[in-house]
């Protein structure tokens, strides 16, 4: 039995998890729509720059920057709406995200490096879970290579691939979920929002990947109240995997298997340099994470928030389009094409016979 202070605290958890559902089932719907309107024009002859071919075995778009540029609408129609109502839906509780908190220079140089060095932890999570996979034969939906070598084409892709969703994603995500799902507690925020943020990417082998980063993100945003930072580890993940592919484009698997191992190592002591250093400060990421002032009980505010039937239905959602961007190829290589995923990832995974990428863009 509640009282009614309880009661009224249980609803307010609730409506604020129904407007974050909310704003996320809206990038299923909107990300659906725009998905047939390109199939539709497709069709019709209209390709936008859609068009591919299959060069040497790797699918290739036809006009990389034209097939960018209409990437970016989508992206800016799938992801840019639901932002902006999500940021709408936020203020109509009162409340709002935490964009510039002061942090020191040297704890914000701690907290990047940190969070790089989860980015490679990630990864070896993701190769383990892509091996799996393809064991099953089951592996990403090929998306076509969309680097041309030319300057024009890296800075699109950086726009493309890793300043928009560094602001977009960290700002619906992180901004508007997080903040709205805290009054459940903070590891409610962090484990839902990072569960939502993992399977709104709609593929199987990014969900370890994103996941683990969406518990980083979350954790580092709550821990500094700085979406600044977050948006800067973003960016610095995407725009990495953009230019290592723009560098590596012309040399050989070896070649490119020997740079992304040395980044992979240098970040992973740098991370771990970093840990040790945060450990040594009072207010780190590493601490043991505590739940807000309330008078309802913890089961009772964990399952106001998971139990959101706005939330079930988004993550419903997710799980029925998962299999659209899944291919069963009992024929295929371990040795996939390089893709448009690939670009967009943080670092690639590794297995014995090449490379892929687990990704935390969001699809």
């Amino acid at each position: 039995m509640l009282y009614p202070e309880q009661v009224q605290e249980k609803q307010n958890i609730r409506r604020r998890s129904n407007l974050a559902g909310f704003a996320l089932l809206l990038t299923v719907v909107l990300s659906l729509g725009a998905s047939v309107v390109i199939a539709v024009l497709m069709v019709l002859g209209v390709g936008f720059g859609m068009d591919t071919q299959t060069v040497d075995g790797v699918l290739v778009a036809t006009q990389p920057n034209a097939y960018l540029i209409t990437n970016t609408i989508y992206y800016l129609v799938a992801i840019g709406v639901p932002m902006l109502v999500g940021c709408t839906l936020l203020r109509s509780t009162g409340d709002s995200m935490s964009v510039r908190r002061s942090v020191s220079g040297s704890l914000w140089i701690g907290y990047l490096l940190f969070g790089m060095g989860m980015c490679v932890f990630a990864n070896l999570v993701a190769s383990a879970t892509g091996a799996v996979f393809s064991v099953f034969s089951l592996y990403p939906a090929e998306m076509p290579l969309t680097t041309d070598g030319t300057w024009q084409n890296a800075l699109l892709s950086v726009f493309s691939l890793a300043v928009l969703p560094a602001i977009f994603e960290e700002i619906l995500f992180r901004g508007v979920v997080v903040t709205l799902l805290r009054p459940a507690g903070e590891r409610v925020a962090i484990a839902l929002s990072a569960m939502v943020f993992a399977l709104a990417h709609g593929s199987l082998t990014q969900i370890p990947f994103a996941w683990i980063l969406g518990v980083v993100f979350a954790y580092l945003y709550l821990r500094t109240g700085n979406l600044l930072l977050t948006m800067t580890l973003h960016f610095l993940n995407n725009t990495m995997a953009v230019l290592l592919e723009v560098a590596t484009l012309s040399a050989s698997e070896q070649q490119q298997a020997t740079v992304f191992y040395v980044v992979f190592a240098v970040l992973a002591l740098l991370g771990a340099v970093a840990a040790a250093f945060l450990r040594m400060h009072a207010d780190h990421p590493l601490q043991a994470m505590g739940n807000s002032p309330s008078v309802l009980p913890d089961r009772e505010r964990k399952k106001a928030a998971w139990l959101s039937p706005v939330v079930i239905v988004f993550i419903l959602a997710s799980l029925l389009m998962l299999p659209l961007n899944v291919e069963y190829d009992p024929d295929r290589s371990t040795e996939t094409s390089v893709s448009e995923e690939q670009e967009e990832s943080g670092l690639p995974w590794f297995d014995g016979d090449g490379n892929e990428s687990a990704v935390i863009t969001w699809r």
